[in-house]
């Protein structure tokens, strides 16, 4: 089942307390094994919750807010510091808010049937960045850290205790793990690895592989790879001069040092080039045969502004 991602245009999405209420709703007509997903958008810019929006002057600042950001990624405004931890209290106050939704979802599966048998899993789809590069929020082609980095919590069926894992994983890694618990055969063309052994005292059959990220971004095509000891950006505008930090010593990655370590750039473009020939070979450009639609999707693509 998935959860708040199907409420536009009519809103852009349902605050995190509506829309837990509605997953524990579903939940309690459960009577089989069961999938769910629920979106949260709260943290999401502009940042403002639903209870700041409750008057006319309230709904006027988030406007003025959302405005002046896009200002400052579009236009080079000014932003004051006062401006900025304005923004990032709103920001900080939006994570309180959804942390404490989730833990009203987490008491209300510690007191269901399925309590021992849930497999939950707390993660986001990217960072934000507060002006590190110039911009505000995840709207340009950044692959630094603090747009690829995101917290990854998992807590296993009949897990007793936590423990921090401090290798480097990919998101990537989520689907083969759960269909590993699950006790589903991996199909065939999956990429991602199984996380199991990192807490089953194997860390070893964890190979940690090289992080593949990439944004387009009209005709750029921006790819950046992560080892736990360095990061390679390579930019489709600038071929020639790519980009590579010593994480160990530069953690937020504000030196290029691809001249300290030539071998290591060799290795990383020849895993560049490998992949835009993947993605050449696997992508067709041209005619689209037209879809074959029935008359209730049309309708909806219609009513959506879609098609004419």
């Amino acid at each position: 089942k998935l959860f708040g991602a199907n409420m536009r245009p009519a809103k852009v999405y349902e605050p995190a307390h509506v829309l837990i209420d509605e997953v524990m709703r579903w939940l309690d007509g459960v009577k089989r094994p069961f999938f769910a997903w629920a979106h949260f958008m709260d943290v999401h810019w502009p940042y403002h919750l639903e209870e700041e929006l409750s008057t006319p002057e309230e709904i006027a600042q988030a406007w003025k807010d959302l405005v002046h950001l896009h200002e400052v990624n579009w236009q080079d405004a000014a932003i004051t510091p006062q401006q900025k931890r304005h923004y990032i209290d709103l920001y900080e106050k939006a994570i309180e808010y959804t942390d404490a939704q989730i833990g009203r979802l987490l008491d209300y599966i510690d007191s269901s049937p399925f309590a021992d048998n849930t497999m939950i899993i707390v993660v986001s789809d990217h960072g934000e960045e507060f002006l590190e590069r110039g911009y505000w929020g995840h709207v340009e082609i950044n692959l630094f850290d603090e747009i690829l980095r995101v917290p990854l919590i998992m807590q296993l069926p009949g897990q007793k205790e936590g423990k921090v894992v401090s290798q480097q994983v990919r998101t990537l890694d989520i689907m083969p793990t759960v269909l590993d618990l699950a006790g589903c055969e991996l199909p065939e063309k999956v990429e991602g690895i199984s996380l199991t052994p990192l807490w089953n005292g194997r860390p070893e059959k964890y190979d940690s592989p090289i992080s593949l990220s990439e944004r387009w971004r009209d005709n750029t095509h921006v790819v950046a790879l992560r080892t736990e000891a360095f990061k390679y950006i390579w930019d489709s505008e600038k071929p020639d001069t790519p980009q590579l930090y010593d994480l160990l010593t530069d953690p937020k990655e504000t030196r290029n040092a691809i001249a300290d370590f030539p071998e290591q750039a060799q290795q990383f473009q020849a895993h560049v080039d490998a992949h835009l020939a993947r993605v050449a070979e696997t992508t067709t450009f041209g005619d689209v045969n037209e879809p074959d639609l029935d008359e209730s999707v049309i309708n909806r693509l219609r009513d959506l502004g879609y098609v004419e």
